[in-house]
């Protein structure tokens, strides 16, 4: 979604900077327009890193999650500001605007929520979507844009959607199966008695909520939900060393 913003955000200033007389606005465009293309780019390649990277050693770029949480944020907040400045039809820029104004709305009662997991933000993103819309419109409208041109960007857009759907397949399709494989494993080991339970590390655990039950809250839950006892003991396990267990248990 950052990256449709970007390039549309690029294309209204670019007539902006064609149109207006004033260099320190022009300047300041630019300088903010280069951010947002940072920030842009470093969201696409952590993205990447997490499609490219084996499961098992997704959480190494666990490290860079703040950062990762922080660049959409700076995304934001640049686009507030520079988009009055090159959106100059003054009903339309508060048309643009709005989906964006509404973002904090939903999102600041999220402060005193915990706890606070990725479906929290799902009307934020809704909003986004509304506000890509919009802005698309607008630009397609400035750049007068014929039926084919529009017809091609339509298609890139579609194509760039078709490709993040397939790279978020990769990414939850590997949880289902892992998750089903350890969940399988689990009853397993509870109706032979054993006095602890091995489960394993979720592959690209940062897309999902609590993968792993470490605390003895969400222990209890977890035995609860797949029907292994309330206070059994549970252990999580890297998933090398529960492939390991899995096979030597299997065969026994």
């Amino acid at each position: 979604m950052c990256a449709i913003a970007s390039v549309l955000l690029a294309a209204l200033a670019f007539i902006f900077i064609k149109q207006s007389k004033n260099k320190s606005q022009k300047n300041f465009v630019v300088f903010a327009l280069a951010i947002n293309m940072v920030c842009c780019a470093y969201i696409l390649y952590r993205t990447y890193l997490v499609y490219s990277t084996d499961p098992s050693k997704a959480k190494e770029f666990t490290l860079t999650a703040t950062i990762f949480a922080i660049a959409p944020t700076f995304f934001y907040i640049i686009t507030i500001f520079i988009l009055p400045l090159i959106c100059i039809d003054k009903g339309t820029k508060f048309r643009i605007l709005l989906p964006l104004y509404c973002v904090p709305v939903v999102v600041a009662p999220l402060l005193v929520v915990n706890p606070i997991g990725p479906r929290c933000f799902f009307a934020a993103y809704l909003f986004m979507m509304v506000f890509i819309v919009n802005l698309f419109s607008y630009v397609s409208k400035k750049l007068d844009l014929d039926k084919k041109s529009n017809k091609l960007v339509v298609g890139s857009l579609c194509a760039g959607l078709c490709t993040l759907s397939v790279i978020y397949l990769s990414i939850f399709v590997p949880i289902f199966k892992y998750d089903n494989k350890r969940n399988e494993s689990a009853k397993i080991q509870y109706e032979n008695g054993e006095n602890t339970i091995i489960i394993a590390e979720l592959p690209y655990d940062d897309y999902v909520w609590m993968g792993e039950p470490r605390k003895e809250l969400w222990i209890q839950r977890y035995n609860l939900f797949h029907d292994i006892g309330k206070y059994t003991n549970t252990k999580v396990v890297p998933e090398e060393e529960f492939d390991e267990f899995y096979e030597t248990y299997q065969k026994e």
